[in-house]
């Protein structure tokens, strides 16, 4: 694996050479240069048809960069944006949060003359409705890197994932574990979003194998999550729900839901509009999972909860 500490790395992809300036000492993990960002870039120069045009590529039709349109999350010091340009990737738009944005600009500026081209930036947080339709979606290839490792920031992540990515697009992720219960969240909640392809191992570049570092391919299911409502008896909540202040869920639009706790017989506007996150995530799932046999998914986002259940309703 070349992947050092120092604070240049340089990578050459197709013929094109670049070079990362990092920051190891940053408060800001994305200005460092991570393996998963090289694993990726590597793995698509590998079998890109502009480097491996036999006929039996197995991956000619998905690494046809040629004319497609993309967009990296996460980006750090822009590796993957960088790397995929180089081979036949245009009209893309490398992202991240506003503290990492020097350190993107500066890498993009440093590789400049190398790529003939000035990508284009956007300061974008995920859970940033606004910002992310003022990226002019849908793109043919969503990309990120080592971007799961906080609870927080799950639910947001798939949001703008799916948001951007255009119906017949895909996304590229690299992925390493780092935090168990976001590595949890994050797979439960991908299901029934997107239909997700592993990269075999033995695929990757053989000097960019890195043994914890592994690459996925995304491509959106038929539909959205499908979540679930309990069911309300008429206007009433039965009394066994009453006694268990069982949460109501309000559905809104996309993956941003209110959840409100039913104190009375009725559930009054007030209620439905309140919006309130009282039990962790860990607490509220094991809850529900003893209550029902039954695989209850509790997702927390900025308003609350998210409950999702493989039954059409939930039974009270």
């Amino acid at each position: 694996m070349k992947f050092t500490d120092s604070p240049v790395i340089e990578l050459s992809v197709h013929d094109t050479r670049l070079s990362f300036q990092q920051d190891n000492g940053s408060m800001h993990v994305g200005t460092s240069v991570w393996p998963c960002s090289l694993v990726l870039v590597k793995f698509a120069e590998r079998w890109s048809p502009l480097t491996y045009a036999a006929a039996e590529n197995p991956y000619a039709a998905l690494l046809n960069f040629a004319g497609r349109r993309g967009i990296e999350l996460g980006a750090g010091c822009g590796v993957s944006a960088m790397g995929l340009y180089a081979l036949g990737l245009r009209d893309v738009v490398v992202t991240d949060i506003a503290p990492v944005m020097p350190a993107l600009r500066h890498n993009l500026k440093r590789n400049k003359p190398a790529l003939k081209k000035a990508l284009k930036t956007a300061q974008l947080y995920w859970g940033n409705e606004e910002q992310t339709n003022s990226l002019k979606p849908p793109f043919d290839f969503v990309v990120a890197t080592d971007v799961v490792y906080l609870e927080e920031t799950v639910a947001p992540l798939i949001g703008a994932m799916e948001r951007l990515v255009a119906d017949d697009g895909v996304v590229l992720l690299g992925y390493q574990l780092r935090s168990p219960e976001a590595h949890e969240m994050f797979w439960e909640m991908c299901r029934g979003v997107f239909e997700v392809e592993k990269i075999p191992h033995e695929h990757l570049h053989p000097d960019y194998a890195y043994e914890e570092a592994d690459v996925y391919v995304y491509a959106k299911s038929c539909g959205l999550i499908s979540y679930t409502l309990f069911r309300a008896k008429g206007n009433h909540l039965s009394q066994r729900a009453r006694k268990r202040h069982i949460f109501v869920l309000s559905f809104e639009s996309g993956l941003a839901a209110t959840l409100c706790r039913a104190r009375d017989e009725h559930l009054s506007q007030k209620a439905r509009n309140r919006t309130i996150s009282v039990w962790s995530y860990r607490l509220v799932k094991k809850r529900w999972s003893n209550w029902y046999n039954e695989d209850v998914l509790v997702l927390p986002t900025e308003l609350g909860f998210i409950v999702r259940s493989r039954l059409s309703w939930l039974e009270i």
